[in-house]
């Protein structure tokens, strides 16, 4: 299995060529290793708000519509965080150990089946 994720630094250039590069980086996964389940996962959004920024609501949409376009699954991850201010490290972006295990309980039981289609 092959997972693919947006980051909330991606936020810091244009869309277009946030567009472009997730296109490409898709279609080499799908070239390179067809049978491969490939997962594509939404950008993190800090529990800063309960309403995601549009930059990010964005970035999610490039991020699953290349997803269907490749036959991946998306997984939308953008609000796991929101009122989980204990979920997330001193810096105040990047999960603690309390958000690394609310991420696994969230994406476990949504994985597709890890081994190659055939």
């Amino acid at each position: 299995m092959i997972v693919l994720s947006g980051g909330s630094n991606d936020r810091l250039i244009p869309v277009d060529l946030f567009e472009d590069t997730v296109r490409e980086l898709t279609n080499v996964v799908r070239d390179r290793a067809p049978d491969v389940p490939l997962v594509v996962l939404s950008t993190f959004y800090p529990p800063r708000a309960e309403t995601l920024p549009p930059e990010f609501a964005a970035m999610n949409s490039v991020l699953a519509d290349n997803a269907a376009r490749v036959g991946a699954t998306y997984i939308d991850v953008s609000n796991l965080f929101f009122g989980r201010p204990d979920a997330i490290g001193p810096d105040g972006t990047h999960p603690n150990d309390v958000g690394q295990a609310l991420i696994a309980d969230y994406l476990t039981p949504r994985l597709p089946d890890p081994l190659p289609r055939r």
